[in-house]
């Protein structure tokens, strides 16, 4: 790739830091993967975690704060599945964040734009700010704003201006900044203006966005992971390489901060992700040797040296890719008769919810309700699949699982058991 995106990556990162270390804001650290600082997600997803303490006014902002967090997409298990991991936009990413103490709205809504426009050279013309009506602050600091962007009220549903940071009593409205392609003349949405609220109270003001994203729009990459740091050591242009690449990225920040591949909770992601690693990187004919060395190379280029996980990484991938014993997936499809007003899928959504991390997949693959069947009632086939051996995680019994799954479905939902059937293709 002739763009030196490594290059574009920390000017951006230091010129926004830099930015605010002049106008008087703290430089405060990170979080790790895993929060410190919020217990209601399970891995750090954005900058506001960050600001927690300062929402909570356990500490004061004056006349700021501002902070470069990697953060990771999912909040909760809900979030993952074998799909999404392989579909999101990138799984993983780099944060810019600041905060500014309420006072200050028209001063940080100037201070936004100069930084955008003046140091990150952000065409004017092709920016726009879509802000709710309903939200004062910002609305007064950003309409009042000489030389502004170009603002547009109201666009997107009600819903979508709406914040919550799993905290009592906290809530945001947020405007979003969006970018005008060259390509097709669409807008890109890149990062967000905060206000947030303790009840009525203006608690403080935020300005977020992402690296990968900002610069995908800015340099009119062909997609997400070309802003990757790993896609400078590799070609990406083809999406599947980005994906791996953003994987192998997501590995390294899980394995630096501890995480291991295990049967629940950040343990069952680890494992996710490795097992993702070990697909991709077969099917596209990636030798282990150029995976351990993209590792180092990330490593080197965001942390200034290796740390060693690259072999830790890989042999978990090998031990989970498909074709592995730990991947033989294993199915057990369970008859369950059910009243008719019962939608299938909600059958099949509870068990995802409350046995996600110890099952590799649950579908309806059978919905019947003929002659054999009470009326208003119908019989749901649930295929469940199970990794590993055994069929279960790790070594778990299969046939407990299954017991504790049915015992699950028939505390939640009036329904019967009818057969459990072992099939030998998953």
């Amino acid at each position: 790739m002739d763009l030196d995106i490594c290059r574009e990556r920390r000017s951006v990162v230091e010129r926004t830091l830099e930015f605010f270390g002049v106008l008087g804001f703290e430089a405060i650290a990170p979080e790790p993967a895993v929060p410190t600082r919020d217990d209601s997600i399970l891995f750090t997803n954005s900058a506001v975690v960050c600001f927690k303490p300062y929402l909570r006014r356990e500490r004061e902002a004056d006349p700021g704060v501002v902070v470069a967090q990697d953060c990771l997409r999912w909040q909760n298990l809900s979030d993952l599945s074998e799909q999404s991991l392989l579909q999101h936009r990138l799984n993983h990413f780099l944060m810019l964040g600041a905060f500014s103490k309420a006072s200050r709205g028209h001063d940080f809504a100037r201070e936004t734009l100069a930084l955008l426009v003046d140091v990150l050279r952000v065409p004017q013309r092709r920016l726009l700010l879509k802000l709710p009506s309903k939200d004062g602050p910002l609305v007064d600091a950003w309409q009042s704003l000489p030389g502004g962007p170009e603002l547009a009220f109201d666009s997107e549903p009600a819903a979508y201006y709406d914040w919550v940071f799993g905290m009592e009593g906290v809530s945001g409205v947020g405007g979003t900044f969006s970018y005008r392609l060259s390509r097709g003349g669409t807008y890109h949405d890149f990062g967000n203006v905060i206000s947030f609220y303790g009840g009525s109270d203006l608690l403080g003001l935020g300005l977020g966005f992402g690296v990968e994203s900002f610069l995908y729009a800015l340099l009119g990459l062909t997609h997400f992971a070309c802003a990757l740091p790993t896609s400078a050591n590799t070609d990406v242009r083809d999406p599947r390489v980005g994906r791996l690449v953003d994987l192998l990225e997501t590995a390294v920040l899980l394995y630096r901060d501890g995480l291991r591949p295990g049967r629940s909770g950040h343990g069952y992601v680890v494992k996710r992700v490795a097992r993702g690693i070990g697909r991709l990187s077969g099917e596209l004919g990636f030798a282990r040797s150029e995976l351990s060395r993209l590792i180092d190379r990330f490593e080197e280029g965001e942390y200034g040296g290796s740390s060693g996980v690259a072999e830790v990484i890989l042999a978990d991938c090998d031990r989970y890719a498909p074709g592995s014993a730990h991947h033989e997936l294993v199915r057990r499809d369970v008859s369950l008769l059910c009243p008719s007003a019962i939608e299938p899928d909600a059958l099949a959504s509870h068990v995802r919810r409350e046995f996600g991390d110890r099952l590799a997949a649950v579908d309806v693959f059978d919905v019947y309700d003929g002659p054999a069947i009470p009326e208003h009632q119908r019989s749901v086939g649930l295929a469940l699949r199970f990794h590993g051996r055994n069929g279960a995680s790790d070594g778990e019994d299969i046939g407990t699982l299954v017991d504790e799954i049915l015992r699950g479905l028939c505390r939640q939902f009036p329904v019967a058991l009818r057969e459990v059937h072992a099939r030998s293709r998953p």
